[in-house]
């Protein structure tokens, strides 16, 4: 048994060390607006991402929510140095954050063609090696400027949705928001062409943080597929995701959770290619 741990151990450090022990160089960031609700599409959602990247390795997630995680270390960490952990306080200080939208954090290694995708729901985090998601460009001849930089407009279609993106050679990185890469230069917008969907740059910072730090230490791997599958399932019916928990909820409250994710209907991933 002991074996059998050390073993399980040795496998998230190393799951962990092979494509996160990097530190980035350059944050980028990103207004995310989106629909999460196809039958709803005036309500509309927001939230802050970046882009940590040092050219080669990226990661990609809530802004406020690296906030949220950076105040909850620095949390524990000064009330174990000085013996004491006040819980309102904590809760309360939480609370008065701005809250994510996004759970989803994706690790990208371009040299090696790979990535981490992890997301949270319900009560658990789940992860999920791949290589990086295939995006098929077509580079266009429509030019403009955004932010004082000559961009360029590039087509394609992922995950069942069609996507038109706007990126600049003078930031001469193959990378942007969420799963997209693979262009000669850092795309600066993007949107799904029914605009449920749109990322825009908003900021550049020089920064180094580290990124093998970044993700959920405790998060269940899967494969893509299953991942994916899922998710779907614990939507459709919010019993599988509460698991053994279904017993401590009254019908009454699964009911209230059902309705709210029969209206997160319009995930940016349609299908899985």
């Amino acid at each position: 048994m002991k074996k059998a741990l050390l073993f399980i151990a040795i496998f998230d450090l190393c799951f962990f060390c092979e494509i996160f022990a990097q530190t980035s160089t350059y944050s980028f960031f990103y207004e995310f607006k989106f629909a999460p609700d196809s039958t709803d599409l005036d309500n509309r959602k927001e939230d802050l991402m970046v882009l940590w990247t040092n050219g080669t390795n990226s990661v990609f997630q809530s802004f406020y929510g690296f906030e949220i995680d950076n105040f909850e270390k620095k949390y524990t960490d000064n009330s174990t140095s000085i013996g004491e952990f006040n819980p309102q306080e904590f809760m309360n200080a939480r609370r008065s954050m701005k809250q994510p939208q996004s759970k989803v954090i994706v690790h990208k290694n371009l040299p090696l063609n790979e990535m981490v995708y992890f997301d949270q729901f319900f009560f658990n985090s789940f992860r999920f090696k791949d290589q990086l998601w295939k995006v098929d460009w077509k580079i266009t001849d429509d030019i403009r400027n955004i932010l004082d930089k000559k961009c360029v407009k590039a087509t394609t279609s992922v995950g069942g949705r069609q996507y038109e993106a706007w990126f600049t050679e003078e930031i001469p990185i193959g990378d942007g928001p969420f799963i997209f890469h693979g262009l000669p230069g850092l795309i600066v917008e993007l949107y799904d062409v029914n605009n449920h969907y749109y990322f825009n740059l908003t900021g550049i910072e020089k920064k180094q943080i580290d990124m093998g730090e970044i993700g959920y230490p405790k998060a269940i791997t899967t494969s893509k597929n299953k991942f994916f599958e899922t998710k779907k399932k614990y939507f459709q019916d919010v019993r599988l995701g509460l698991g053994d928990r279904v017993n401590m909820v009254s019908p009454e409250e699964i009911a209230s959770s059902q309705e709210r994710y029969n209206k997160a209907n319009n995930p940016i991933i349609l299908k899985v290619d």
